[in-house]
């Protein structure tokens, strides 16, 4: 599949996230690894906060982890648009993670006009070929404003 040249980089991506997402977002938590067109490799640093009993990544983070890198994703390739909206999100978890840094592979399905769809495999950064969770995420994409 091919896909439009990105809008932003990971720098004015980054700045975009902390904008928008002022008083919730992640810091040091999220970073970009790789953004090139349709794909994004992020990582996740979790802190002790993000762990669930047994020791292990909980749900809840990888979760929010998918759903803010293919947001992330979106708008790399749209430009900014602080208004475009989860409508969809299946994860599936498949294996316990252990609580390290979390690697996140999204790639673009599909970016229409109003909406886009993301593909999502997590994994911990020491056995990357281990997927610990996959998701599908649908995006309705916030529409262009007229002048």
């Amino acid at each position: 599949m091919t896909f439009p040249a990105l809008k932003m980089n990971a720098m004015t991506l980054i700045n975009f996230l902390e904008e928008v997402f002022e008083d919730t977002w992640l810091g040091d938590q999220f970073e970009v690894l790789e953004l090139v067109a349709g794909r994004g490799l992020f990582r996740f640093n979790p802190r002790p906060h993000n762990r669930r009993p047994g020791g292990t990544l909980s749900g809840p983070t990888m979760f929010a982890f998918a759903d803010i890198g293919a947001y992330a994703l979106i708008n790399a390739h749209t430009g900014p648009k602080a208004l475009t909206v989860t409508t969809s999100l299946n994860v599936n978890f498949m294996r316990k993670p252990d609580l390290a840094p979390t690697l996140g592979t999204f790639e673009l399905m599909k970016l229409g006009k109003r909406l886009a769809v993301v593909r999502v495999t997590l994994a911990n950064e020491s056995a990357r070929e281990v997927v610990v969770a996959d998701a599908s995420a649908t995006y309705a994409i916030e529409p262009d404003r007229q002048a």
